[in-house]
């Protein structure tokens, strides 16, 4: 098996050992962030590897802890399997409901109680990208959806691709920004992000058996798929959904009213915006437990991962939600953002994203199941290449404010 974390480079902290779950299209990886204290807690592989990271000095100073919860419903459009999508948001009651939640049961989070595609505002602001004051951002109001997208809606959207469903060129746009062209091209060219190339089209199969097969979502092994070929108990429906690469995590979006967040606003949640917060919850470093995040194969786990079961039903984890209400902003599955990775950052941003016509790898945040401690910080970022499928990313949509 194939460490897709190959090259890692740090601004101020050197991790090492890091040891994934498994599963990777070309075992090509970048990993770069901005410090944070090495707390407690090494992670074991899928294949029983040690994990041992060196923790690092330094790195973001954390605001107060305590997860700060928000009401919001559900966000999205209709869409069928030949229909586009919209993007209207729903209030509390779920007015309307995302495709990918018609017809499910309203079950995520905690206590199992809530829509899966409940969608909070985040107030927009001005924060320092990674923590560090060298690279401040501006982000505009949008709406982050509140978990992971799960293997329950992603069904959905295999359904509608199947059917004959496919994203319009240009979609998938931040529509509210700049009149309607989007976030500002950092990179300079375009000037505006693009939205969807019908070029990348071919990562999205026509066929249910590719969808199931090898080289789609089954990419690893058995025991740590989250994916299956018929939908499971209600467990294995709200886990998140593994092995998608950045096109299908794309196109998932568009499909379901929504857009890839850009690396900004992500981080601009994870960090709580201008609280700076050191992890999504606050300054305290997690402890060798599921308690705060679901990581370091703690979870149904003592630090060695096993199968599946270490991966948990999204949301299980409420005293990590971040400050705009958010759950597994910091660990469970990694995330896809929307842009290219760039280091260091593009020193400007007002509503940016880094998206050259080509680069090598696209930012993934927020840790997952398997890693350390150092890789949940609201800091840390990762990255790897589009076509890459792991066993441990995963995505979460962002939307209209």
């Amino acid at each position: 098996m194939r460490d897709p974390r190959s090259r890692m480079i740090f601004a101020t902290v050197v991790v090492a050992g890091l040891v994934a779950a498994c599963g990777s299209e070309d075992g090509q990886g970048e990993v770069t962030g901005t410090g944070g204290t090495g707390a407690a807690g090494g992670t074991g592989g899928a294949s029983g590897g040690a994990g041992g990271a060196s923790g690092g000095a330094g790195g973001a100073s954390g605001g107060a802890g305590g997860a700060s919860g928000g009401a919001g419903g559900a966000s999205g459009g209709a869409g069928g399997a030949t229909g586009g999508t919209g993007g209207a948001s729903g209030g509390a009651g779920g007015a309307i409901v995302p495709p990918s939640c018609q017809g499910l049961a309203s079950n995520c989070g905690a206590s199992s109680n809530e829509s899966c595609c409940t969608s909070l505002p985040v107030a927009g602001g001005t924060f320092n990208r990674s923590n560090d004051s060298s690279y401040p951002a501006t982000v505009s109001a949008f709406r982050l959806d509140k978990y992971e997208v799960t293997v329950g809606r992603f069904r959905k959207f295999v359904d509608a691709v199947v059917a004959g469903w496919l994203p319009a060129s240009g979609s998938g746009k931040h529509t509210h920004l700049n009149g309607g062209s989007g976030l500002s091209n950092s990179s300079g060219t375009p000037a505006q992000e693009p939205g969807w190339d019908k070029a990348w089209d071919t990562h999205l199969h026509g066929s249910k058996a590719t969808w199931d097969g090898s080289t789609s979502l089954a990419c690893s092994s058995a025991a740590f798929r989250t994916w299956t070929a018929s939908p499971g108990d209600s467990t294995v429906e709200r886990r998140p959904i593994t092995c998608v690469n950045w096109f299908q995590a794309h196109a998932f979006c568009i499909w379901d009213g929504g857009f890839l967040p850009s690396e900004a606003e992500w981080n601009y949640a994870a960090a709580g915006g201008n609280e700076q917060r050191t992890y999504p919850w606050g300054s305290t470093a997690p402890g060798a437990n599921a308690s705060l995040a679901v990581y370091g194969c703690y979870y149904n786990g003592t630090g060695t991962c096993t199968g599946v079961t270490n991966i948990a039903p999204v949301g299980s984890v409420a005293a990590g939600n971040g400050r705009y209400g958010q759950s597994d902003l910091a660990g469970n599955v990694w995330e896809w953002n929307l842009d290219w990775s760039v280091s260091p950052y593009v020193v400007s941003c007002d509503n940016c994203a880094y998206l050259p016509p080509s680069a090598s790898y696209r930012v993934y945040r927020g840790g997952s199941f398997s890693f350390e401690v150092q890789l949940l910080l609201s800091s840390f970022r990762f990255s790897n290449a589009p076509s890459d499928r792991l066993n441990f990313g995963g995505a979460r949509c962002a939307r209209t404010p």
